[in-house]
This record gives structure tokens, sequence and C-alpha cells, in this order.
């Protein structure tokens, strides 16, 4: 039976569709888990946040006829999303490079054994 060896691009490409898929195809069970729960549940926190950006707009804009009034509500809503946005990238980027350079490690450590 041929020894499974794994590919670079594909830890990546299943990383890029959600975090924590990359390190599954590594086979790093732990990593996988905590990665990818991480990132769940600030994808949740950071959506919550921007589904309610997203309320207040359209709210504003069938009740409120001023344009600064809705300014207002739309800057008071956006607080704390900018972190929570940047937070989810440092995420992705983070778990795309651990799924590419485990896998070359691996791939390396197969191919040499």
């Amino acid at each position: 039976m041929p020894k499974w060896i794994p590919a670079g691009l594909t830890a990546v490409l299943l990383t890029f569709v959600w975090p924590g898929l990359g390190q599954l195809y590594n086979r790093q069970w732990l990593k996988a888990a905590i990665l990818g729960g991480t990132f769940t549940l600030t994808f949740l926190v950071c959506g919550g946040r921007i589904m309610q950006v997203f309320n207040v707009m359209m709210d504003g804009l069938m009740t409120t006829p001023d344009p600064t009034v809705l300014q207002d509500q739309v800057v008071g809503a956006m607080t704390n999303v900018g972190p929570s946005l940047l937070l989810l990238l440092g995420i992705l980027v983070a778990t795309l490079i651990d799924a590419f350079r485990d896998s070359r490690k691996r791939a390396q450590e197969t191919r040499s054994a």
C-alpha cells in the first residue's frame, strides 16, 4: 500500500474554504479542532455584529429621513466590527501558513523514510 503524501496546495485550498480543514487533511486532529473552533466562534461573533450593522442600516433607510441621524446610528453599530474582522483575517492567514508548512514537512518526512 503506497504511503500517503500530503500536498501543500490541497491543504491550503482546504484551509481557505474553512480554517482547520487543511489541518484535518494533514491529520492534525487537535490543531484542527482548536484553529477551526476559534475561527468558527470568532466568525459567529463577527457575523452577528455585521448583521447588526446591516439591520441598523436597513431600519434607518426605512424610518429615518435625515441622513445624519442614519450615519450616527450606523457608526454606533459599527463599534468593534473592525477588530473582529482583523482577528478573522489573522486566524485565516495563520492557518493557511500552518497548513502549507506542515504538509511540506510531512511530505519530506514521508519521502525520506
